[in-house]
């Protein structure tokens, strides 16, 4: 069973790819799978979750910190790095069942090799052990430290800077542009190295002999606000410490397939991707990107509610209800901005972050030839967002039986949200509900009316208020929203031989296949939507839309329905987000095209490993890792192939494997109790408890 990443050559081009594959994090710190020698040119970037600065007139984005673990070696004032010379062997490699990095390069003159950790044990600590030995005798000089070196996307993001050493350790006060004090201290132990005030780095000469071996141990720790000493214990100690941590999170979500090794690996490893993003401690939500770096400005998605959630549903309910504390107590964000567009209620933004503001901007999208913004606008009319989150709340709710969350603000969301579309929406002669000017999904399509996914996902909002909230308990005020629930009639979109028409007048525009309208392209990475792009008027789309709509809410769709969306929108779908394949794999199993959904979910699984994604967004760089994916995987996995169903903690499947699979294996979380289920080709499954 392969729980390994290993790539055994160095290839310059691949840099991006393997900062992103080989990552580390723990839900608080990300630090990418860069090498000790590259700087800010090869994006090494050390991520922290949930803190933001904006520097002048920039996009406000997620903080990078300094680098503690740079290293760079010399011998006889000679670069030996990879990137002054091709290394004679190159290993790197990724342990996904303890989530460790490892790193081994053979040059001529030495060779080098490291351990690094983000602690599991401890989410303000991360380390690294480098190990060089000498293959020829002579003069050997090391330079290393802690780096302010850091890259930046929309930067510089701290006004001032303070570095001071202290023997064996150096410290960072960084102060932002909002004037957020962040903190680094980190230890060198191993070389007795001469600090240089002007580079904040270390500097080692010694001679060696062949075959003589040194180290360097390295500990750092981060702080928000208030600086907190290193813990006394050793590289190893710590280590150790990590990894069993770690090891108790994988054993509660743990996945093995027989039958598919390539499967079995790929579901591990998004697995590890979207674990090592969840955070207990904080009430914080998982950017888009994760902590792969700055993209998207650290920002919080749909991609959360409606893809991470359903992992940690299973995998950790206590990160799953921290999801959704968080867009509780970022209400007044939501509700903020729907007053600053002249609604009531609460509009999440599109891109939020630590306030719940919107940190979208109009000028998201560049022209990859002008550097032009594309003007797009995600951030005013993608108004399905607020009906995402009361739709997790919904689906939270029935799966754990935790109603407490409810009086900790979800019923407020909900409201809020419901008094919002009434807000946004507009009643006809007939009495109907109509939603104009908005953006779904498939973001191909803008400023359009009665949006499909939008409109129902809406409709849906007033049955749950109407679930979970009782109209004795209310104001008089919130009393006319949950009547309004109660007698609303929503307009529902139009159909044709069993269609749901996208949205009014979809089914009028240009009809050509993907692959045709791709040669229109001008330029390789032109933006394909917005007022000139060349899918704005024919009938492809991004992502699955629709297709999505079926697969998430496939109790109020029939099987006759699910096979004539997914059949028309299928070949009309560019797959132009991540985030695509794995509702295609969900609604393709239901309805019997489990060949096409097993081509989804590799597509899904092998997303961060394969690096075959888009990197960019007309001229904006996209790039990171993709945990929405990630988790998009698993639910094909474990929600589609196996159909699991969790009502109020109680596990049911209908086991339907791909073909050749013989038996998954899976572990899910219940209560601080971990269940073990086994699911067979012949769908029988069975359940029993396990230790955590």
């Amino acid at each position: 069973m392969k729980r390994e990443l290993v790539v055994t050559a160095y290839r310059k081009e691949d840099i991006i790819l393997d900062g992103n594959r080989f990552l580390l994090a723990n839900g608080h710190l990300g630090y990418r799978g860069t090498l000790e020698e590259y700087g800010k040119e090869q994006l090494v970037s050390l991520t922290i979750a949930g803190v933001y600065d904006q520097y002048q007139d920039q996009w406000r984005e997620n903080l990078s910190l300094p680098n503690p673990f740079y290293f760079k070696a010399h011998y006889e004032g000679k670069e030996i790095s990879v990137l002054a010379e091709e290394p004679l062997s190159h290993k790197t490699s990724l342990d996904i069942a303890k989530a460790v990095y490892q790193r081994e390069s053979e040059f001529e003159e030495l060779s080098i090799s490291s351990t690094r950790f983000v602690s599991h044990d401890d989410d303000a600590l991360l380390g690294e052990r480098i190990e060089v030995v000498a293959k020829q005798a002579g003069t050997y000089r090391f330079r290393y430290g802690l780096s302010t070196d850091i890259y930046e996307i929309h930067g510089p993001h701290f006004a001032s800077m303070k570095v001071e050493s202290k023997g064996r350790q150096t410290s960072f006060r960084g102060v932002t542009n909002e004037g957020k004090s962040m903190y680094v201290l980190a230890q060198f132990d191993g070389l007795e190295g001469t600090y240089e005030e002007e580079t904040g780095l270390y500097e080692a000469e010694m001679k060696l002999k062949a075959g003589q071996k040194v180290a360097l141990d390295i500990l750092a720790r981060v702080d928000e606000d208030k600086p907190e000493p290193l813990p006394k214990k050793g590289f190893e100690e710590l280590l150790d410490a990590s990894i069993r941590a770690y090891e108790k999170k994988l054993y509660a979500c743990q996945v093995e397939i027989e039958g598919d090794d390539e499967l079995d690996f790929e579901i591990a490893y998004s697995i590890y991707h979207v674990l090592i993003l969840g955070d207990k401690k904080r009430v914080r939500s998982i950017a888009a990107r994760g902590l792969s770096g700055q993209t998207y400005k650290g920002a919080v998605f749909w991609d959360t509610e409606i893809f991470l959630l359903p992992f940690y549903v299973l995998a950790d309910p206590e990160v799953a209800r921290n999801l959704l504390l968080y867009r509780i107590h970022t209400l007044e964000g939501a509700k903020q901005k729907a007053k600053s567009l002249g609604y009531s209620g609460a509009y999440y933004a599109w891109e939020s972050q630590d306030s719940g503001l919107e940190a979208c901007r109009s000028d998201n999208v560049t022209d990859p030839v002008t550097g032009e913004p594309v003007i797009t606008y995600f951030g005013t009319k993608q108004i399905h967002i607020s009906a995402d989150v009361v739709y997790a709340i919904d689906r939270y709710i029935e799966a754990t039986g935790d109603l407490s969350i409810l009086k900790e603000g979800a019923d407020k969301v909900i409201l809020e949200v419901a008094r919002f579309f009434f807000s946004y929406s507009f009643i006809d002669k007939a009495g109907n509900r109509h939603l104009k000017d908005v953006i779904g999904p498939d973001e191909y399509h803008e400023r359009v009316d009665d949006e499909a996914f939008t409109l129902l996902m809406a409709e849906r909002v007033g049955k749950v208020l109407l679930k979970y909230l009782h109209v004795k308990d209310l104001s008089e005020e919130d009393a006319k929203i949950y009547r309004l629930c109660e007698k609303a009639n929503w307009a529902k979109p139009r159909e044709k031989n069993g269609v749901i028409e996208e949205f009014k007048g979809y089914f009028d525009l240009e009809d050509i296949d993907v692959v045709s309208l791709k040669k229109r392209l001008v330029h390789s990475q032109d933006y394909w939507g917005g007022k000139d792009g060349i899918a704005t008027k024919t009938q492809v789309i991004k992502q699955a839309d629709v297709v999505a709509l079926l697969a998430l809410c496939p109790e109020d769709f029939t099987l006759k329905a699910k096979k004539a969306n997914y059949e028309y929108y299928f070949p009309r779908t560019e797959h132009g987000s991540s985030l695509s394949a794995s509702m295609h794999c969900l609604l393709g199993v239901s309805i019997g095209r489990e060949e096409e959904a097993y081509r989804f979910l590799r597509s899904s699984s092998g997303i961060d490993i394969r690096g075959a994604e888009k990197l960019f967004a007309g001229g904006v760089y996209i790039g990171g890792t993709h945990p929405a994916a990630n988790a998009g995987a698993y639910l094909g996995l474990i929600y589609g192939f196996l159909g699991a169903h969790l009502q109020e903690g109680v596990l049911s499947l209908r086991p339907q494997l791909p073909k050749g699979i013989t038996k998954v294996t899976f572990h899910y979380q219940r209560k601080n109790k971990v269940y073990e289920v086994s699911a067979y080709s012949d769908g029988r499954y069975q359940i029993k408890e396990t230790k955590l």
